[in-house]
């Protein structure tokens, strides 16, 4: 029977989110003129072993991404795919730079994309003398993915239309990210064993993270947002409705329980029931101080290396007292850590997904993912 309908067209893409301790990653189905819907989303973690250097965890990584590829794509047709890369993959920076002029002058294209060049080439410097523990020197040749220009202000003034105008001073809020060309054509390959996507673009993280960010909550401009994911802790600290620092520091969730292992020579799964009892005060008194040890010298490690970060940035005393926190794990610990190290009254509200009003939806059977649907909320219309 010929039917007069015309079907409405539907686009299926995957988003995989690469992270330094797993990889997740779902289907985005997508009608004309409708939102978003995810659909099997998997997880699966990158597998570890004691002193881990960078070729076992690159190998493992790109075994763990064929594994997902595989589960997500056997039964279904995919048009593109996302991939999400936080470190150790990628390098995120942002960075607002002003020029003061001796006299007046026109501010043109080339002027702007020269700022933006010269803080590139300060950042491939930076990840090449990294001190990276890798039996292949995948670092020595960097790629440029994305970038993104915030905001323009000539005079002191925000600007859209700045491109022929003069001033005396210009600043310049961006973004940037470099990746590995050994590692990026590493996943092509994997990802041309299971499709011909007609597009694969990669995103950082950390950008997608802030685009949600001003997206969910536009009216609050100063805060610091903080996911601590199991092998390392993002942070992105906006000031004046803009990003004004990027970065992540190599201690995460993971540590924590691994340490607490170590030192009470058990294994992770009774550490982390171990670690919620000692939250939940039921340990005996004998088990509690020692954790509590534990926990004490974890703490200082890692608010050290936070506090690292924003010296090396030079925002360290101009730090916005709003924070939203995300965890893979054990929140309250790191609630416990800002509010008892910071030095003065923070609010920190715990970043759960019931906060996001992102009109992104899931199919029945899928389950739900913050950081997923965060990143979808970032890239709609774009996937």
């Amino acid at each position: 029977m010929f039917s007069f309908f015309k079907k409405e067209k539907e686009k299926t893409s995957l988003l995989i989110d690469i992270q330094s301790g797993l990889i997740r990653g779902c289907l985005i189905s997508q009608k004309e003129n409708s939102n978003p819907v995810i659909s099997k989303l998997i997880t699966r973690d990158i597998p570890r072993k004691n002193h881990t250097n960078s070729h076992y965890l690159n190998k493992m990584m790109l075994k763990t991404f064929s594994e997902i590829m595989h589960m997500l794509t056997e039964t279904n047709h995919v048009e593109s795919i996302n991939i999400i890369l936080s470190s150790p993959w990628i390098l995120s920076h942002s960075k607002t730079i002003k020029i003061d002029f001796t006299d007046e002058k026109e501010v043109t294209e080339e002027m702007v994309l020269k700022i933006i060049d010269d803080e590139r080439n300060k950042l491939e410097d930076i990840y090449k003398k990294s001190d990276i523990d890798t039996t292949e020197n995948i670092y020595s040749d960097l790629q440029y993915i994305e970038q993104k220009v915030f905001d323009v202000k000539l005079n002191g003034y925000e600007i859209s239309d700045y491109i022929g105008k003069k001033a005396r001073d210009i600043e310049v809020s961006f973004s940037m990210t470099l990746s590995s060309k050994i590692i990026l054509n590493r996943l092509n390959k994997v990802i041309s064993r299971f499709i011909k996507a007609k597009e694969i673009k990669f995103s950082s993280g950390l950008l997608l993270n802030y685009i949600a960010l001003r997206k969910i909550m536009p009216d609050i401009n100063n805060y610091v947002y903080m996911h601590v994911h199991s092998e390392l802790t993002d942070i992105i600290v906006v000031q004046k409705g803009l990003c004004s620092h990027f970065s992540s520091f190599p201690i995460g969730t993971a540590n924590l329980i691994r340490k607490i292992s170590r030192r009470m020579t058990q294994n992770d799964t009774v550490t982390d029931s171990m670690i919620s009892l000692y939250q939940g005060k039921k340990l005996e008194s004998l088990e509690e101080k020692k954790i509590g040890r534990i926990i004490g010298d974890y703490s200082e490690e890692w608010f050290s290396q936070y506090k690292k970060t924003l010296e090396v940035a030079d925002i360290a005393t101009n730090i916005p007292r709003i924070y939203f926190l995300s965890t893979h794990s054990h929140i309250e610990i790191y609630k416990d850590i800002l509010n008892t190290k910071i030095g003065y009254e923070i609010r920190i509200t715990d970043f759960a997904i019931e906060k996001i009003n992102s009109a992104i939806s899931y199919e029945k059977t899928s389950d739900k993912n913050q950081l997923i649907e965060m990143y979808a909320y970032a890239l709609d219309g774009m996937i």
